[in-house]
């Protein structure tokens, strides 16, 4: 999956091996990178009326929305 989201942790072979931090993490699976990818895909962005930007994501059961104001602030709401 060239030029995904996730394509700078496929290509570091060392998340793959156990304890790749020094804390005892568990090697990064595809099943989640390929999650990743697809969740990623499926995100709307739309202008807010007060010149933000709102991302929503509906999905497997998941409804969030991400709303980033003029300011930049941001305002994460899950609604499912």
């Amino acid at each position: 999956m060239a030029n995904s989201i996730t394509s700078h942790l496929r290509a570091d072979n060392n998340l793959r091996l156990e304890n790749w931090d020094s804390y005892g993490a568990a090697p990064l699976t595809d099943i989640a990178l390929n999650t990743a990818d697809l969740l990623h895909s499926r995100w709307i962005a739309m202008p807010t009326n007060d010149g933000g930007v709102q991302l929503e994501l509906h999905t497997h059961g998941i409804d969030l929305e991400i709303e980033i104001g003029p300011d930049g602030k941001v305002k994460i709401e899950d609604i499912g």
